[in-house]
């Protein structure tokens, strides 16, 4: 639901020029079915988010399981930022933050055979 007060609100002086774009923007009244279909987008948005996090999550897991132990188990490090944001590079790219991260001699991509012998 839209706040009223929102609804109501005036432009306010703003000296970032970027920024007076966003608050020039006013929020016309919106009618009982159109209210619905907004809480609806927000809700399917909300619900995207939370998917999208989990998944992120799950590789996350997944990366440290298949190349951040060694063979008895013991770990070897920690996924650094780049590859915590796995979904943002492309595959050699992220073969280079495991190598970078777990101090690996070669990025685990470069060679398929080599990343199907490190499967636990």
């Amino acid at each position: 639901m839209v706040s009223s007060s929102l609804r109501r609100s005036r432009p306010k002086s703003v000296k970032c020029s970027w920024c007076r774009r966003f608050v020039r923007t006013s929020i016309p009244d919106a009618g009982e079915g159109d209210r619905r279909a907004i809480a609806e987008l927000a809700r399917n948005c909300g619900r995207q988010a939370t998917e999208r996090y989990e998944l992120q999550t799950k590789v996350q897991r997944r990366l440290l399981q298949a190349f951040g132990e060694d063979a008895a188990g013991a770990a070897r490090g920690r996924l650094n930022q780049k590859a915590q944001q796995w979904w943002t590079l492309s595959l050699n790219e992220l073969g280079q933050a495991l190598k970078t991260s777990f101090k690996l001699r070669a990025s685990p991509f470069k060679d398929p055979r080599l990343a199907d012998q490190r499967e636990p």
